[in-house]
């Protein structure tokens, strides 16, 4: 295929009520339309340059099946490189459409570069779909990865278009029903093999190469594919500490090419985003247009997000912190500091990491996704945040090992590694969430190695509060917005912890392994789970000091048939007990005259 004349539609966001559909139509001179049956002519011009160009959508619902409605007209134009994007608003919630693109006439034609039908489905209605709604929830399942090029590994010309990877997503993506994609990074890698210049010709031509992949070509058009940019789509470890005319370029291109299909982005100009799947909430964050200098001072100056992407963050927490029972955030790169030169990650700007995750200890059922690092690694982030960092979808991998315990805050216990799964040149995590059970909330987590299953983890969550009235003190909510600055009529502070390692976390060979749920104001016993138990065991066991809840009812990570088992230790502050395969860390609450709530601090 002439990249020229590379031809794509596909879906972008979707949400309960509009689709944003993209394609790139190029130009006319590079399309021919058959004629007619029995005619002598080989093909005829589809129109001319100068006239309009772009297409017609039309969509109807499919069960059942609806009349055509007219949507409006998907326009292209060469300064996009021909590409464009079109919103269709007023669906139902829940609703499988079926669209398709006709010539940009009056007539019922299809366009000769879209001869099909494409398919899509809204999601369901956010108001009825929370798990704080007596018989709703949430059940779907997603994908995510990052890294990608056509043509790697290379094994001859004939292969430089192959991207492999993709051709595994899709057929997991079938037999998963996947709802969506999430890309987190590096879609196209505009300096390799080489970096030819900051012209936005040279960066279009980028993501046609991409496109014009078979595989990538047809996993686009089977799911909704939403992303965000890392260093790759400006070029290697690119930062923002001054204007460089490479990202000016590099930023327009990804915006016709993939921005633009995006969820509404939160500021104008801005990449970052938040949208809402059912009782699921996501905040894409943009870690590449207002990131300091990697080598910078790690003080509150250095920043990867910067201020006001920050301030619109903690606002979304706020929002979705007892209203929806999922929050994922993504970032491009990891959160953990678990990885050996990893200036260009979260490592490298701990200080301003200490500051979000200040906030996130108090919102419960914080996942995060990530990639950039071509290995997959899971970790456990203060105990109350869990990373899953997943890449390369179809790329090298690391021969060499490059995380480790030791490094960063893994030696302090703060970052504690659950699974390192180094090799494999494709990689991608599926993620099923199911909140129909209200007390039971619960992301299974599998990830996909070369197109088989390696591995696979569930994460129990904690079920979703449904808030007080607004007069009620101590809310959660409100000690939240008091953590993000904003005054609410009364004070409650918390004194700052050490964070309890984890190490050890074991895993059944017939079970999945339980991470362990978010630490909320309103828990007073922290859970860490280390070894099965029986599925009959009850969760109530008692002591001389009083009743202590014990929740694990799956452990962690068990390695190569290895089972470790923990003793009990005690300090003077606390306690905790080896009870049915279970830590159990008392969190004391303060007099009854008032004081500051701490939790026990020990090593295991």
């Amino acid at each position: 295929m002439d990249e020229h004349a590379l031809a794509f539609a596909r879906v972008g966001a979707v949400d309960h009520h509009s689709v944003k559909i993209a394609a790139r139509v190029p130009p006319s001179s590079s399309l021919l339309i058959p004629h007619a049956v029995n005619t002598t002519a080989e093909g005829e011009e589809f129109l001319p340059v100068d006239e309009y160009s772009g297409v017609k959508v039309v969509y109807r619902p499919t069960k059942p099946l609806g009349k055509w409605i007219s949507g409006t007209d998907l326009i292209v134009d060469e300064s996009k490189d021909w590409t464009g994007v079109v919103r269709i608003d007023g669906l139902w919630a829940s609703t499988e459409y079926e669209f398709r693109l006709l010539r940009p006439s009056l007539t019922a034609a299809s366009h000769p570069a879209f001869p099909n039908s494409y398919y899509f489905t809204t999601s369901p209605d956010p108001a009825l779909a929370s798990a704080a709604t007596p018989g709703a929830g949430t059940h779907f399942t997603f994908a995510s990865s990052s890294c990608v090029k056509a043509g790697f590994p290379y094994s001859g010309p004939w292969s430089k278009k192959v991207t492999k990877g993709a051709e595994y997503l899709k057929t997991v993506g079938e037999e998963l029903s996947l709802k969506f994609v999430l890309f987190v990074g590096d879609f196209i890698y505009a300096d390799v093999p080489y970096y030819p210049d900051a012209k936005l010709s040279s960066y279009h031509k980028r993501y046609r190469q991409i496109f014009a992949s078979p595989e990538v070509h047809a996993l686009a058009e089977k799911f909704p594919i939403l992303t965000i940019g890392d260093d790759h789509e400006i070029f290697n470890d690119f930062d923002a500490s001054e204007v460089d005319p490479a990202f000016v370029a590099a930023n327009e291109a990804y915006g016709n090419y993939l921005g633009a299909a995006n969820p509404d982005v939160a500021e104008p100009g801005a990449n970052y985003y938040h949208f809402r799947h059912g009782d699921a909430a996501f905040f894409v964050w943009d870690t590449r247009a207002y990131r300091s200098r990697d080598d910078a001072e790690d003080d509150e100056e250095k920043t990867m997000l910067g201020e006001r992407q920050k301030e619109v963050f903690f606002k979304w927490a706020a929002e979705v912190n007892n209203t929806v029972t999922w929050k994922f955030v993504v970032s491009s790169v990891p959160l953990m500091t678990l990885w050996s030169h990893g200036s260009d990650t979260w490592a490298g700007f701990t200080t301003e990491r200490d500051a979000i995750l200040d906030v996130l200890e108090y919102v419960p059922n914080v996942i995060v996704l990530s990639g950039d690092r071509h290995e997959f690694a899971a970790a456990s982030i203060r105990t109350t945040v869990t990373e899953f960092s997943t890449s390369p979808l179809s790329m090298f991998y690391l021969p060499i090992r490059t995380v480790s315990q030791n490094h960063g805050r893994g030696a302090t216990g703060e970052d504690v590694l659950l699974k390192y799964l180094p090799d494999g040149n494709s990689k991608f995590s599926t993620f099923e969430v199911d909140t129909r059970t209200a007390n039971e909330p619960v992301v299974r987590v599998k990830v996909w190695i070369d197109g088989v299953e390696a591995w696979q983890v569930e994460v129990r969550g904690k079920p979703l509060d449904i808030p007080a009235p607004p007069s009620a003190i101590g809310s959660l909510g409100k000690s939240l917005l008091e953590l993000l600055g904003f005054k609410v009529g009364f004070s409650l502070s918390f004194t700052k912890r050490r964070s309890v390692a984890s190490r050890g976390v074991e895993e059944n060979a017939d079970s999945r392994p339980l991470l362990p749920s978010a630490l909320t104001e309103t828990e007073l016993v922290l859970r860490i789970p280390v070894q099965r138990l029986p599925s009959n065991a009850q969760d109530e066991q008692e002591d001389e000091r009083g009743r202590r809840r014990c929740s694990a009812r799956v452990g962690g990570v068990e390695e190569e048939g290895t089972r470790q088992r923990r003793e009990g230790r005690t300090s003077a502050e606390g306690e905790t007990e080896r009870s049915a395969g279970c830590w159990t860390i008392i969190r004391r609450a303060g007099s009854a005259g008032g004081g500051k709530k701490s939790i026990t601090d020990f090593e295991s």
